[in-house]
């Protein structure tokens, strides 16, 4: 079995200060509190093969179980890790095409995790092999993939990231404003803990409940 590059894991570790990138604080301003509503509106822009957003993944699906329509999840593709980020990103398009984007995304990510923790092989990480899993028209999947339409939308989402400062994956906004570093995670012996970004969810959550 392949196993992730440790170049990889190493670029992954580097690139998680990019939450910050912006630097506006939203939920430190009264005004700005004062003005939000449900739902919190959370933006990732991610990689599929960096391990910082398999590990943030989990963290996402929490939020959306524990509050439901409270929280409305934008997805940005953002690969630039690998040539595989690539082709994941434009296996994710072409799986929206059929109806299907939210159902890739979980199997990409769990599978990549499974492989991280040597419980899958690597050749289960490849938009075929997912698009196979989760049931898509795989005809239909081989010509939407290779499309200049699904590479498109990847390149506008690119072209948002990169005008909004994004260098690095998972970069999270909140609003359309980046959520400041502190709020987001912090660094343990164990690896990352992405407390900070629940516990800043919760406490907007309760003021714009406050606000109704």
């Amino acid at each position: 079995m392949r196993k992730i590059p440790t170049s990889l894991i190493i670029m992954g570790l580097l690139v998680v200060g990019a939450v910050a990138i912006i630097g506006f604080t939203m939920w430190s301003n009264n005004q700005r509190l004062a003005d939000i509503k449900l739902p919190i509106e959370i933006k990732e822009f991610f990689d599929y093969r960096c391990p910082h957003c398999a590990d943030f993944y989990p963290v996402i699906e929490e939020l959306k179980a524990t509050y439901g329509d409270k929280v409305a999840v934008t997805y940005r593709q953002y690969p630039f890790l690998t040539t595989e980020s690539d082709l994941l990103a434009y296996g994710a398009i072409a799986a929206e095409k059929q109806g299907k984007f939210l159902e890739y995304h979980t199997e990409v990510f769990e599978v990549f995790n499974a492989v991280r923790e040597g419980t899958a092989d690597i050749s289960a990480l490849t938009p075929e092999a997912v698009a196979q899993t989760i049931g898509l028209d795989m005809t239909q999947f081989a010509t939407d993939i290779q499309s200049d339409e699904v590479k498109q939308v990847v390149e506008q989402h690119i072209a948002e990231g990169n005008q909004l400062g994004v260098t690095g994956t998972p970069t999270v906004f909140l609003f359309d404003k980046s959520i400041p570093a502190r709020d987001f995670a912090k660094s343990t012996a164990t690896g990352t803990d992405y407390q900070p970004f629940k516990d800043t969810i919760k406490r907007l959550i309760e003021r714009a409940e406050q606000n109704k």
